[in-house]
């Protein structure tokens, strides 16, 4: 089943980091005289809330895609979801850089090669474009889905979300256990958990269970937020930590409503939400680094909003013709491709087939 309204959600997620990295950016390191910008900033300099919003959205299809699934079946559905359209958007990304250079250093060869694989924030290899750090917490939850699947106990979960939301609360205290960033992101943890309690309620599975352990999780989410918008935000008030706790509500809000079934759009809107779901994922991964040298280039000949507008307009024509052009095309094919060579890999499925049957 698939809820359109979460195709908005990841729009408005990825406009949210756009915005906050061209615009929150450029105003912080590029001091404006444009009243426009001024007052866009206030608004803009949020816009890094959209990654929580963006493992929030991860947890709920992450877990349904999970279901009625082997492991193989699982693993492919990722790699084809994530790795070919990143190797084009990293490439891009490299090539720019080669050819335009910007503020930050060169790209070498062994570090472009390490970021194909998408491994480089557990080898200590620098990433390509800075907002590759998100794709790290993204395969340490992936990874564990596909253990719970491999394990057989996937369809456990309040089991698992349990020990997840305890393991989650003592490591915000108490740091402990240790290891827990080893596997998952114990700092954004309880957005993850959000996703999946989202999915089960929906589901009316244990709903007063994982009612609870949603609501609780939104005082970790907030504990999150206070101790790394500092990152973000530049010496935060507490009246700028406050409204970005209010921003995480309103999503848990949403995310509640919809659940509940309250937060509908009308159906001629499908089509379009589908269309601005897809474009997020390649407009994620290209717009930081690549649509800086473009927006640096362009500034001083059309002023510092028209530049920011045109650069946005640019990355969002081009995510559109990666996925129309590129990924739709390569998608179908290569899942096929891997599927039929991973009947191989039989063996390796029999744990999980057997317990999905159950």
């Amino acid at each position: 089943m698939r809820l359109l309204e979460l195709d908005l959600f990841r729009f408005i997620a990825a406009m949210g980091v756009v915005l906050f990295h061209y615009v929150a950016w450029y105003v912080v390191d590029n001091p404006s005289n444009s009243s426009v910008l001024e007052a866009v900033y206030h608004v803009a300099k949020y816009g890094y809330l959209g990654v929580p919003l963006f493992f929030m959205i991860s947890g709920f299809v992450i877990l349904a895609s999970a279901f009625n699934r082997n492991n193989i079946q699982f693993g492919v559905a990722r790699f084809v979801r994530l790795f070919p359209i990143y190797w084009v958007c990293v490439s891009l990304t490299a090539l720019f850089v080669f050819i335009f250079g910007d503020y930050a250093k060169a790209v070498e060869l062994k570090d472009y090669l390490v970021n194909l694989t998408m491994l480089q924030s557990f080898v200590g290899v620098s990433n390509v474009d800075g907002v590759y750090w998100t794709l790290a917490k993204e395969l340490q939850f992936y990874f564990c889905i596909f253990l719970l699947i491999s394990l057989g106990v996937i369809k456990n979960t309040k089991s698992w979300v349990l020990i997840w939301f305890i393991a989650t609360i003592t490591f915000t205290l108490f740091k402990q256990p240790f290891f827990m960033g080893w596997f998952i992101s114990p700092e954004y943890s309880a957005f993850f958990i959000a996703g999946v309690c989202s999915y089960m309620m929906l589901q009316k599975k244990d709903a007063y269970f994982f009612s609870t352990i949603f609501i609780l999780s939104f005082p970790l989410a907030a504990v999150n937020t206070l101790r790394t918008s500092p990152g973000f935000l530049v010496e935060p008030t507490a009246n700028e930590l406050y409204i970005a706790i209010g921003i995480i509500f309103i999503f848990y809000v949403a995310f509640w409503l919809l659940t509940a079934g309250k937060l509908k759009f009308h159906v001629k809107m499908n089509s379009l939400f589908i269309s601005l779901g897809a474009l997020t994922y390649p407009l994620y991964l290209i717009h930081n680094r690549l649509g800086k040298i473009i927006l640096d280039g362009l500034s001083p000949y059309i002023g510092e909003v028209g530049a920011i507008l045109f650069t946005t307009a640019m990355m969002l024509l081009a995510s559109y013709l990666l996925v129309e052009y590129f990924e739709k095309r390569v998608t179908k094919h290569l899942k096929t491709f891997l599927l039929e060579r991973s009947k191989k890999l039989q063996f390796l499925t029999l744990f999980s087939e057997k317990r999905l049957k159950e």
